[in-house]
């Protein structure tokens, strides 16, 4: 079950990345990139790292049923959060240019 879930963790992974990079190159100036693209995986990082610390806590002492649940909320709000800035009206960079509206 362990090589299942984590194979599915992989698979997601595997498509979300990619896509947020794609995302954060588009609505990035092009001087800004690299800035961007560091603090992407430097979060990333992070979360996975104090993630595992933090829950773990969560589930010794609150059980697996409420772990999962909050889990679960905290997903959809960032999911509904990211939909509302990601869906603003900012158009791409045009290509050699960089006055168009970014995230940085």
């Amino acid at each position: 079950m362990l090589i299942i879930a984590g194979g599915l963790f992989g698979i997601g992974f595997g498509a979300v990345f990619p896509s947020l990079v794609l995302l954060l190159v588009q609505k990035t100036a092009e001087s800004n990139r690299g800035t961007a693209l560091s603090i992407l995986t430097a979060a990333g990082d992070i979360g996975n790292a104090l993630s595992t610390a933090i829950l773990g806590v969560v589930a010794e002492h609150l059980g697996y049923p409420f772990l999962f649940s909050a889990v679960a909320v905290t997903l959809f709000m960032g999911t509904y959060g990211f939909y509302f800035i990601v869906s603003k009206k900012t158009p791409p960079l045009a290509s050699g240019t960089e006055k168009s509206a970014s995230l940085f």
